[in-house]
């Protein structure tokens, strides 16, 4: 889910083309399938369900208006995660975007999983099943994230994402000061909570009364 409790900032992150590569990962809890016709809805249901967009009609219209004029590709860079019912519950897409030049260059698009699925490893897999796609043209790709996505960017990081100052044609990004400021803060509030359930510990609350 999208945190909407902090300020909101864009961000854009970035992983070279000389990194270690990421192979797809397996698991028992879900399996990967590559788009087929009708998932649009499932797109739009789970893209609705982390609070992308206000009702899953928004959502489709999206879908429709940017991705159904290159149907033929979503085949090939268009990813469903399934669990073990076999529903959808998470998505990302190995895309591309036009920098002011004209140039495409790789983009990792539209990463989400449905609540009630995350923290089983499924974000992860999608990401690195679109990271191995976009390897193919042997330079860097991107990824636009908000700080509303912290949770997400922690993932990135370990993917060999790191957070950029400037956006894909060079250019600086206002909204970057106010990200790390941001991202900062949440990061120190963890750890501030991870030191307060440490010291809920019996003999730590007897040493601290001492």
């Amino acid at each position: 889910m999208l945190d909407k409790s902090i300020p909101y900032a864009e961000i854009w992150m970035k992983r070279a083309h000389k990194n270690t590569p990421i192979q797809p990962l397996q698991s028992d809890n879900y399996s990967l399938r590559s788009y087929q016709a009708g998932d649009e809805r499932h797109w739009a249901r789970i893209e609705t369900s982390v609070g992308e967009f206000d009702n899953e009609a928004e959502a489709l219209a999206y879908f429709e208006k940017e991705f159904m004029p290159e149907q033929a590709q979503l085949g090939q860079r268009m990813f469903f995660a399934l669990d073990q019912s076999g529903t959808p519950v998470g998505t990302a897409t190995a895309w591309k975007k036009a920098k002011q030049d004209g140039t495409l260059v790789p983009l990792v698009h539209w990463v989400a999983v449905m609540p009630q699925a995350q923290r089983q490893g499924i974000a992860r897999g999608l990401v690195t099943q679109v990271v191995s796609v976009l390897e193919a043209a042997n330079e860097p790709m991107y990824l636009h994230t908000q700080t509303w996505s912290h949770a997400a960017i922690k993932l990135y990081q370990q993917l060999g994402f790191a957070i950029i100052a400037t956006d894909i044609n060079g250019a600086e990004n206002p909204e970057y000061p106010l990200a790390c400021q941001v991202l900062a803060e949440v990061a120190q509030k963890a750890r501030n909570e991870e030191e307060m359930l440490a010291g809920k510990n019996p003999l730590t609350f007897r040493k601290t009364l001492a």
